[in-house]
């Protein structure tokens, strides 16, 4: 048949084509189930001072209490300006997140996380507050992708990895 050098593997078009396809369904009905393209730790995010993302809804919320139960704030016992510098250097240390604003002042930061396969560019917001109590701080993340109604998981994702990187 027809041969197009691809990957260094002499594949048809048609071979090329049924793969494709078959990709683009299986996102297809994959991103049905996963509704949510935005995603944050608090029901009433903070507006992006920098980046120009749409404000999260109450529908939002409500969506994401049911598909993502586990994710919450997390707390830490540290002063929040001693935790707002930590991360600060964590969005720095990452190769494909970019940070675009922070202020340690209001102790709010923005970067762009690039998506490693598709090159997609999504949004992030991280907040550190001081607890009720006054005892060590909250820290707050949405996430939100700019492209698409679902996001397979990856806003999820990116929240809990950004936890770790913070423990």
């Amino acid at each position: 048949g027809i041969n197009a050098e691809y990957g260094g593997m002499g594949l048809s078009y048609i071979e090329i084509g049924v793969v494709s396809i078959v990709v683009g369904v299986l996102y297809y009905f994959l991103s049905k189930r996963v509704i949510l393209n935005d995603v944050s730790t608090d029901p009433e995010p903070p507006s992006f001072d920098k980046l120009k993302v749409r404000n999260y809804s109450s529908e939002t919320a409500e969506k994401q209490k049911r598909l993502y139960p586990d994710l919450r704030p997390r707390h830490y016992n540290r002063t929040p300006e001693e935790l707002f510098r930590i991360v600060k250097e964590v969005v720095q240390n990452q190769k494909d997140w970019e940070l675009v604003y922070f202020s340690e002042k209001s102790r709010k930061l923005e970067f762009v996380a690039t998506t490693p396969l598709m090159r997609f560019k999504d949004d992030v917001l991280v907040w550190v507050n001081r607890t009720v109590e006054g005892v060590g701080c909250i820290v707050h993340v949405r996430s939100v992708s700019r492209v698409g109604r679902g996001d397979l998981g990856a806003n999820h994702k990116r929240i809990l990895f950004f936890y770790e990187l913070l423990s």
